[in-house]
């Protein structure tokens, strides 16, 4: 409930905010942004409060897993489910931060200057910057505005999209390749290996594109999830991955495995995409002619 509130009241305030700028309208923009802004820090405070969440269901996780007593079935059952809630309201969380329009809360709302402004009560801090609404006013503003606008999101996007992973990908042994991911962001953030259809998306995705021998270029392939191992064990699905800041994740492909679905390729492209699918990440890993066969 606290995710759906939020998601309306900052649709309510970029409407009011590109309602005001068609309107010329200082006072009303004026705020309008102040409302963006103290939602975004609403939206950052939540999303600090799961991230702390999420860290202390991980914890409850492993030490079920410790447990072999049968007893611990539906508590298993109750904390998966709890751990699914509170990575998707993260994903909204990550959402709502990077919005910059009504349009992408769904459209704006249809409300009056009137209606809007009993929703957004002006701010106590005193504004020393009174601009007239005159066109050559309005466009100082507006560039002002928008500067201010850009540097927010983009310093809100670096903790929250977690633009701080890094991707290394060396192969380690005949039949082995390892892939290690580096995040420096502030929360945690999940990733998917595979991005097949049907398969639950995380914020982040890794790629594959091989190069096949005698072939000069790459070309996309699909990597059956039991290809992979995580912390010494052979995945049997595709669920994302949790990436803990500060914590590198460290994951094998297995190119024995590999080798059984497709044509075992002269060389390896790795990339990891973000959410909007932007690749962050690009790892080139040239394969010994002696790997697993």
């Amino acid at each position: 409930m606290a995710d759906t509130d939020l998601q309306t009241r900052l649709r309510h305030a970029w409407s009011y905010y590109e309602k005001a700028q068609v309107a010329m309208h200082p006072e009303h923009t004026r705020r309008a942004q102040d409302a963006i802004e103290a939602l975004k820090q609403e939206v950052a405070a939540r999303a600090d409060d799961l991230a702390g969440e999420l860290r202390a269901l991980l914890e409850a996780h492993a030490d079920l897993d410790e447990q072999a007593s049968g007893d611990t079935q539906e508590a298993r059952h109750n904390l998966a489910d709890r751990l699914a809630a509170v990575r998707q309201s993260i994903a909204v969380c990550n959402a709502l931060a990077s919005v910059q329009s009504a349009a992408g809360l769904g459209g704006p709302s249809h409300l009056s200057f009137e209606q809007y402004a009993a929703l957004f009560p002006p701010s106590r801090k005193p504004h020393t910057i009174d601009l007239k609404p005159t066109p050559l006013g309005f466009i100082l503003w507006l560039l002002a505005m928008a500067v201010v606008i850009v540097g927010i999101l983009a310093y809100r996007g670096v903790i929250l999209n977690g633009t701080g992973i890094a991707l290394d990908a060396a192969q380690t042994g005949a039949s082995t390749l390892r892939l290690t991911l580096h995040h420096s962001g502030a929360q945690p953030v999940t990733l998917s290996l595979s991005t097949s259809n049907g398969v639950p998306s995380g914020q982040y995705a890794l790629s594959l594109y091989a190069r096949e021998p005698g072939a000069e270029t790459f070309r996309p392939i699909e990597v059956p999830p039991d290809c992979w191992r995580y912390q010494g064990d052979r995945l049997s699905g595709a669920q994302p991955i949790d990436i803990m800041p500060g914590t590198p994740l460290e994951v094998r492909l297995d190119l024995t495995r590999l080798a059984e679905t497709t044509t075992l390729p002269d060389a390896l492209r790795f990339v990891l995409s973000g959410s909007n699918g932007r690749p962050i990440s690009t790892q080139e890993v040239t394969l010994t002619r002696n790997s697993a066969r």
